[in-house]
């Protein structure tokens, strides 16, 4: 069965007042359409409000009871489901439905399938439902945090972290002089900071902005790590050069080589990655070196 993935938001004061009708057994209705049921009741000195973050379990079900998503069933590093308290869609949204609740709250609500899908999560109603049909939304929440704290936990989370990146760009120049004079590089850097260092000439004309170049690599932190190589991926990595579709220091490093040169090159962090980094894989403000060889050449028209 396909899931159905959530973006949940709310806001606004929600009139909890209940209905005479209800088209679901044991369930009351709400001015703005929703119908609930109270399964046990939480903390109700606890409320939740425009962006808090709420932590929650949900099974979703259609109307004859077929389990559509279970948060039970996802993995145990996947829990539990948050959402952001942000503004509603529509009057009588699944974000008033979370307005309704407190920590520790265990309810039920029906929600036109139509309205979630359309209004709420903007996009299409999927083939398997019915939309003028509704969902039931069987939700527990667990816990939350005000906007206030998760603001202060944000502050102290980038406090920390640019401590980190202040320690890993004032280790930069000592990594990258040391791997120069380890491998006993003394050429000169051009401009931008690249170490060129040609290993094999080619043939033909020169690399050009726009030619579509094939590039046989591997990528090396200064201490000789690897973290890519194209021979993990059994084929050459091709793509346009001069483009912006490589960092800077390859771009700049083409252009100087032919089909069949290769050639090692030291990028310093600022036509590398930069403070950021790549994917929890290369570290912010690192030196990379590269060894490369080019194998195949379409000229740009």
């Amino acid at each position: 069965m396909k899931k159905i993935i959530l973006t949940f938001s709310i806001v606004g004061s929600f009139i909890f007042s209940s209905c005479g009708d209800s088209r679901f057994s044991g369930f009351e209705k709400t001015e703005t359409g929703i119908y609930y049921k109270i399964y046990k009741e939480g903390d109700k000195s606890q409320v939740i409000k425009e962006g808090d973050y709420v932590f929650f379990s949900q099974i979703i079900t259609n109307e004859n009871d077929s389990v559509i998503d279970d948060s039970r069933k996802i993995p145990d590093n996947q829990k539990p489901l948050v959402a952001r308290i942000a503004k509603s869609s529509y009057p009588g949204d699944i974000f008033e439905s979370f307005r309704m609740m407190h920590p520790g709250d265990c309810t039920s609500f029906y929600l036109r399938v139509d309205d979630f899908f359309n209004k709420t999560n903007k996009q299409p109603v999927p083939s398997f439902l019915d939309s003028t049909s509704y969902l039931k939304f069987s939700i527990k929440i667990d816990s939350f945090y005000t906007e206030e704290r998760v603001k202060k936990i944000e502050k102290e989370i980038q406090a920390k972290n640019e401590i980190k990146l202040k320690m890993y760009e004032s280790i930069e120049d000592s990594l990258l002089n040391s791997y120069l004079t380890t491998n006993k590089i003394n050429v000169k850097p051009t401009k931008s900071g690249l170490y060129f260092i040609e290993k094999q000439k080619g043939s033909g004309p020169l690399i050009k902005a726009g030619d579509e170049v094939s590039v046989e690599y591997t990528g090396m932190l200064t201490n000789g790590k690897i973290f890519d190589s194209s021979t993990t991926h059994n084929e050459a990595f091709t793509f346009t050069a001069g483009a912006k579709q490589v960092i800077e220091g390859w771009d700049e490093a083409l252009l100087k080589m032919r089909k069949g040169s290769k050639a090692l090159i030291v990028c310093p962090s600022v036509i590398a990655y930069g403070r950021n980094g790549s994917q929890g894989v290369i570290p912010p403000y690192a030196p990379l070196v590269f060894e490369m060889e080019v194998v195949g050449i379409k000229s740009a028209k």
